[in-house]
């Protein structure tokens, strides 16, 4: 699960109208996906997995080209929005 609270919805809608080239969301138990885009309009995902229980944690990064950045984002916002 995410954080998928007000402030981070607002975060979201800057990152991806282009007011802030980075972001940062929470799991709720434990790791963190960051958003970075570049000038290119590619984004840059990074990401760290872990939980509670587990004793060693999953990094690593994937990226969006520049191209599919705007539905990234929507598709990214409406699964955040379908949490609450």
């Amino acid at each position: 699960m995410l954080d998928s609270s007000d402030a981070t919805m607002q975060r979201l809608a800057d990152f991806e109208s282009l007011v802030t080239e980075q972001l940062e969301i929470l799991f709720t138990e434990s790791g963190w996906l960051r958003f970075q885009r570049d000038s290119h309009g590619y984004i840059k995902v990074r990401y760290r997995i872990g939980g509670w229980k587990a004793s060693a944690a999953m990094e690593g990064e994937v990226v969006v080209e520049g191209e599919f950045a705007d539905r990234f984002c929507r598709e990214f916002g409406a699964l955040l929005k379908g949490q609450q």
